[in-house]
């Protein structure tokens, strides 16, 4: 596999965890910004597309931020997608957290389609972020080869 800037990266955090010299919290950031950047990014921007506006096309990650505060991770995704009639592209926003013991919450921020998110769009979400996502990030934080893996997904 190459070494993308992003493997570096997770690479040389990794090794610091090994030695205890980064906290989880400092990991979960290096692990989860992996999801920003491709290939890893469509899966999230369509994962978010297909639970938000599931008739939507096109999915692509617009804009993406991981940071942490007092332990907690805190992503923010903005995807585009793109109407099946056409026309310009419409953004969705969300914000997700989670620490060390359990995924929190994740809520919407944005939305510029006339229609909103579609009913139990949101939940769906929770759940695909809560059962699927927030575990696979869990594990890579002590795994180093796991966390290479979700960075060239």
């Amino acid at each position: 596999m190459p070494r993308t800037p992003l493997v570096a990266t997770l690479t040389a955090l990794l090794a610091l965890a090994c030695t205890g010299l980064l906290p989880w919290t400092g990991r979960a950031v290096a692990v989860t910004e992996a999801l920003c950047e491709a290939p890893a990014s469509y899966e999230v921007a369509e994962a978010i597309k297909m639970a938000t506006h599931p008739l939507a096309t096109n999915a692509k990650m617009h804009g993406c931020t991981v940071t942490s505060e007092g332990g907690v991770v805190i992503a923010t995704f903005q995807i585009q997608w793109n109407s099946l009639l056409g026309g310009s592209p419409f953004d969705t926003g969300i914000e997700w957290r989670f620490d060390e013991s359990a995924h929190i919450g994740v809520n919407l921020t944005h939305d510029t389609s006339s229609g909103g998110v579609v009913p139990g769009g949101m939940d769906s979400l929770e759940t695909a972020l809560r059962d699927s996502i927030y575990p696979q990030i869990a594990a890579a934080v002590d795994d180093p080869e796991l966390a290479l893996k979700i960075g060239s997904q």
